[in-house]
This record gives structure tokens, C-alpha cells and sequence, in this order.
């Protein structure tokens, strides 16, 4: 093989490693598998390091601390991945009702309007989808806030 290629490759299976291994920690972490190394206040660099340590809550002194994830096998770290794979994609069933009221409400509010153009009465038709789409968007963003409370309280 070529000295080039061969070396070209050799980097790109290595930044695949590294992304996998960035990507396996964060999960761990996310996941709240990791332990906490404390560092007292005066150690932290604030300007350069602030990202990499959390503020320990749990002691009344003046502690940071940085989270270093748990060590796992592959075979672990398949599984937790399919796991949370399942769970992420599992749905609150009061966004998806409230999801399917929002649009319950934009298809009656269609109908209704699409009545009253019939009628000749256009006023009632534009106030009726506006009425419609305000109450359906309100419905969309509970679900929505919903949602995202639901995501929080996973991590």
C-alpha cells in the first residue's frame, strides 16, 4: 500500500476513535454515569477551565468538580446506546393529545371558515381562522413546552 494512503487512513480511522470516544462520553455523562473529582474554588482557572467543571451543590464549601465518566465495555456502551435511543424517542402522551387537539382545532377551524365563505359571510370566515390558528399554535407550544420539560427531566 502506499506510505500516503496508509497514513492518510491511519488518521481518519483516528479521528473516528475520537469521535466515538467524545460521543461515548458524553452519553455517560448526559446519562449521569460518571464520578465526581472535586477541586476546591482557588484551583479553577475561571477564564480557561470554567466549562470543564461544575459546581458542586451537594458540600457547603466553596467545591468544583469535573465529571470523568465511568469506565465501559463496547458491549456496555451498545447497550446503554440502544437504550437511550428507546427512551429518547418515547413520547409524553399529554404533548401528543395536546398535539392532536391543536390540530383537531386548525381542521375544524378550516371547515368552519370554508362554511361561512359559502355564506357570503367573510368576516366570520377571517375571524373564525384566526380564532383557530391562535388557539391551535397555543395548544402546539404546550405541547412543545411539554416536550422539552420532558427531555430535561430524562437527562
Amino acid at each position: 500500500m502506499n506510505k500516503i494512503l496508509e497514513q492518510y487512513l491511519n488518521e481518519k480511522k483516528e479521528a473516528q476513535l475520537q469521535i466515538k470516544e467524545q460521543e461515548k462520553t458524553e452519553l455517560l455523562i448526559n446519562e449521569g454515569l460518571y464520578e465526581k473529582i472535586l477541586i476546591d474554588a482557588s484551583e479553577v482557572d475561571f477564564e480557561n477551565d470554567l466549562v470543564e467543571y461544575s459546581w458542586d451543590e451537594s458540600t457547603q464549601s466553596n467545591a468544583y468538580f469535573k465529571k470523568i465518566p465511568i469506565e465501559i465495555t463496547d458491549e456496555e456502551y451498545n447497550e446503554l446506546l440502544s437504550f437511550c435511543e428507546t427512551e429518547e424517542h418515547s413520547s409524553n402522551t399529554v404533548a401528543t393529545t395536546l398535539t392532536v387537539i391543536a390540530w383537531i382545532i386548525y381542521i375544524a377551524g378550516l371547515i368552519t371558515g370554508l362554511v361561512y365563505i359559502s355564506e357570503e359571510a367573510f368576516l366570520i370566515t377571517l375571524l373564525s381562522w384566526f380564532s383557530c390558528f391562535i388557539s391551535g399554535t397555543m395548544f402546539l407550544g404546550f405541547a412543545e413546552i411539554i416536550k422539552l420539560l420532558q427531555s430535561i427531566k430524562n437527562k
